[in-house]
């Protein structure tokens, strides 16, 4: 088996709004991604020891950069009336929103951690699909960078939780039909849906939250219990593929996975169209 890099923890956050945010790391997210493909070259020149003491580089630019941050002094807003909601666990909004994480980082755990695998079965050579694997980072980056500026600027993201599924869509299928003809491009299209969804949670999360609390108990469940299910991504498809000794049947059920999911997540994408709808029945 070739040797994976992994990248996990991904935490989808909001791009931007007026509520606060569950986290801060999406952004820095999509920077290591981008800033990790590029050095393959380096550990193939030196040795991994290099790669990851020029990975470490950007890590203390950010920390020098959020620095100056420390000292400034925030006026503490004054608190708003509390809001009376439904548990979020009772909602079909929530499990919407649960359903949307949980399988697009279902599938990026999943092809994260096979993808090398898959393409050096399908003939490749280690270093082609350690390239391949660059490309879908690359994507990564791409996407959650596009995505959520796209997706904030409109009220309804339901067109943005259907594309990114298709890209997604797109790039397993031709991971699956040609995997060694344009097997790279086949790679950064499936990165760019994969980035796209994770960053275009956290836009549903404060799209469809009502106040600071809501939008912390919705991204709290969908992030909690989409973990939960996107950890069993990586040994699900290799139990599929120890079962059938092909890497058809592991794809295709990612296929059908995010296309189920695409019509459960309809919901987290819907535009509030009813501005005085009492907040504890959203």
């Amino acid at each position: 088996m070739a040797s994976t890099p992994t990248l996990s923890g991904c935490t989808s956050n909001p791009a931007s709004g007026t509520h606060a945010p569950p986290s801060s790391a999406s952004l820095n997210t999509r920077v290591a991604f981008g800033q990790v493909g590029p050095l393959a070259p380096v550990a193939d020149a030196w040795s991994w020891r290099a790669t990851v003491a020029l990975a470490v580089v950007p890590a203390v630019l950010a920390a020098a950069g959020m620095a100056p941050q420390l000292r400034v002094e925030r006026p503490i807003p004054a608190a708003a009336a509390p809001v009376h909601h439904r548990p979020v666990g009772r909602t079909a909004l929530a499990w919407s929103l649960t359903a949307f994480f949980g399988i697009q980082t279902l599938v990026f755990y999943a092809t994260l951690a096979w993808l090398p695998t898959i393409l050096v079965d399908a003939g490749l050579s280690r270093t082609a699909a350690g390239t391949d694997q660059a490309a879908l980072i690359l994507g990564l980056a791409v996407g959650g960078f596009l995505v959520p500026v796209l997706a904030a600027a409109r009220t309804d993201q339901r067109p943005h939780i259907l594309a990114v599924v298709a890209v997604c869509v797109l790039g397993l299928l031709g991971v699956l039909l040609a995997p060694t003809a344009g097997a790279p491009v086949w790679a950064g299209v499936l990165g760019i849906g994969m980035g796209g969804g994770q960053a275009l949670a956290g836009v549903l999360f404060v799209r469809r939250g009502t106040d600071h609390d809501h939008v912390a108990a919705l991204s709290t469940m969908a992030q909690t219990r989409g973990y939960l299910l996107a950890a069993t991504g990586p040994a699900l498809a290799a139990a599929l593929h120890g079962a059938t000794g092909t890497w058809t049947t592991p794809l295709l059920a990612l296929v059908a996975l995010l296309l189920a999911g695409s019509v459960r997540s309809l919901r987290a994408g819907h535009a509030a169209t009813e501005p005085h709808r009492d907040p504890s029945n959203r």
